[in-house]
């Protein structure tokens, strides 16, 4: 069930490519989501496990390819909450190739990431 929501490419180098989910997005992020046994978990951790096995105790998992909707398990580390965030604060552009200036930056309130503010004034744009 899970698969036949996955845009898996037809190409010779369908593991490099990201495999898209095509169903049901319910994060603000664009994760992907699919029901199994009466609850309701991320599509990429379902592809995770069902390809390498349990997601270790305490991790998440990070999208190599920074694309919330993939779900092709080569694309996906496990990390710890720290190592994510600090993998994130070292990037000097967003998933769309902006850069984090000054100007250019949200910072979430509490410590809880940022934004690109040029990818956040699109998206708000698109919406009305």
């Amino acid at each position: 069930r899970l698969w036949a929501k996955v845009d898996v490419p037809d190409s010779e180098v369908w593991e490099d490519e990201c495999w898209p989910w095509t169903g049901s997005k319910r994060s603000k992020a664009g994760h992907g989501h699919i029901g199994i046994n009466d609850s309701t978990i991320a599509a990429h951790r379902a592809a995770y496990e069902i390809v390498n096995g349990p997601i270790p105790e305490g991790y998440i998992l990070h999208h190599e390819c920074e694309n919330p909707p993939c779900c092709n398990p080569a694309h996906l580390t496990p990390m710890t909450r720290s190592e994510h965030m600090a993998h994130h604060r070292q990037m000097t552009h967003c998933q769309r190739g902006h850069e984090f200036t000054p100007e250019n930056t949200y910072l979430r309130p509490g410590g809880q990431g940022r934004t690109c503010r040029t990818c956040k004034a699109r998206g708000r744009k698109r919406y009305r």
